[in-house]
């Protein structure tokens, strides 16, 4: 008598055979045993094996090539990937010196590549940005950069404490242009961004809507880096005394100067022009 174990082996090696058989039949049935073959539907890949790898080629030329068209269709607007935007970093009114620390704002420095990228997509087409500047009665100038176009604009901005926030050229009544020292970007004093100002470099976004302004507050340091270009005249500067020169101050006087923001990592145009008396 077989033992139980040998018998379930037995019948487990039947039945293998019997499914193989069954197979082997199904392949090899005439085509018209059962009616004729199911027919593939015009401009659809064909059934089977075969047809499968035919559709999924299909399927991933499809695919390539909606990336192409919407990769050529791409809108010219900035499509943000970072979610919405902190109130802090938009408005009718950004504060740069807020804005460029603040943590709200803050991104990396291959978004703010990016950002860049997208801004100048157009081959350094001039962005719809103006500045525009105003003397307070401190006498610091209030400095706007204004979104003058009809759509939003998100900006990258790029700060450190070792490099120039601002640019300031002072022209005088005979167009001598003069270089002078850089502004210090004006973080609120105590505040934990002012302490971490100073210790890396800062990269961050805001959004202007039309019509919006990023300001910053600038505070004129008279000292001469250096002299730009000589007007006309003689070397002295009438009842003021001699020229001012590289390393001296500004002698006392009304001036044009020119002053720029240099936070924005895009092109925003020329700078502001302002009257300014020097006392």
């Amino acid at each position: 008598m077989a033992r139980p174990r040998h018998l379930a082996l037995v019948a487990l090696a039947a039945f293998g055979a019997l499914a193989l058989l069954s197979a082997a039949a199904c392949r090899n049935k005439p085509s018209g045993s059962e009616g004729p073959p199911e027919a593939s539907t015009p401009g659809e890949p064909p059934k089977g094996e075969e047809g499968d790898a035919a559709a999924s080629e299909a399927s991933e030329e499809s695919l390539v090539e909606a990336g192409n068209r919407f990769r050529d269709a791409e809108p010219k607007v900035v499509v943000d990937p970072d979610g919405p935007i902190d109130p802090v970093c938009s408005g009718r009114e950004v504060a740069l010196a807020a804005a460029v620390v603040d943590k709200r704002c803050a991104i990396g420095s291959a978004r703010a590549k990016q950002l860049r990228a997208s801004l100048e997509h157009d081959g350094g087409a001039a962005l719809p940005l103006t500045q525009q500047a105003k003397v307070g009665a401190d006498g610091r100038v209030a400095l706007r950069l204004v979104n003058t176009g009809s759509l939003p604009l998100t900006l990258p901005l790029s700060f450190s404490a070792k490099l120039p926030a601002f640019t300031v050229l002072a022209e005088d009544e005979r167009h001598t242009l003069y270089e002078l020292e850089a502004p210090r970007l004006e973080v609120a004093a105590g505040s934990p961004e002012a302490a971490a100002a100073n210790d890396r470099p800062h990269f961050a976004r805001v959004v202007l809507p039309p019509g919006a302004a990023a300001t910053a507050t600038v505070a004129i340091n008279a000292a001469v880096v250096r002299v730009v270009g000589r007007g006309s005249g003689p070397e002295t500067c009438g009842d003021a005394g001699p020229c001012a020169r590289a390393g001296s101050r500004l002698p006392k006087g009304r001036y044009t100067l020119h002053v720029g923001e240099l936070l924005t990592d895009v092109e925003v145009g020329a700078p502001a022009r302002v009257t300014f008396d020097l006392p």
